[in-house]
């Protein structure tokens, strides 16, 4: 038989930083090892362009980064943020294989 186990995540704003919490739930009375991801890190200029994103907005980013270990869109998990050419980079890795990942938002 297969054992699931379900993350949800939620997000709260505070300031310019948003805290995420991890909510795990376990199927079968199963205990499962809880992988713990950092807070991004951002620098002054793109925690700027970040929060000028709306979360809803954020969180389909965060969620739709391809890993080319995976071959398919996964979610980014301790990133970081930097500015080049005036386009906001995410940098971190895949929440599935812990592969590095990428991101690039266009600024407007």
């Amino acid at each position: 038989y297969r054992v699931g186990l379900n993350v949800q995540f939620c997000c709260e704003r505070v300031g310019s930083t948003t805290h995420r919490q991890v909510n795990v739930m376990f199927c079968h009375k199963k205990l499962f090892p809880m992988t713990i991801f950092q807070f991004p890190q951002f620098s002054l200029e793109a925690a700027r362009l970040w929060d000028e994103i709306p979360v809803e907005f954020q969180e389909e980013i965060l969620d739709n980064v391809f890993c080319s270990h995976c071959r398919d869109a996964v979610r980014i998990v301790d990133y970081s943020g930097s500015v080049v050419s005036g386009d906001l980079r995410l940098k971190g890795n895949c929440a599935i294989c812990g592969n590095q990942v990428a991101r690039l938002v266009e600024g407007s």
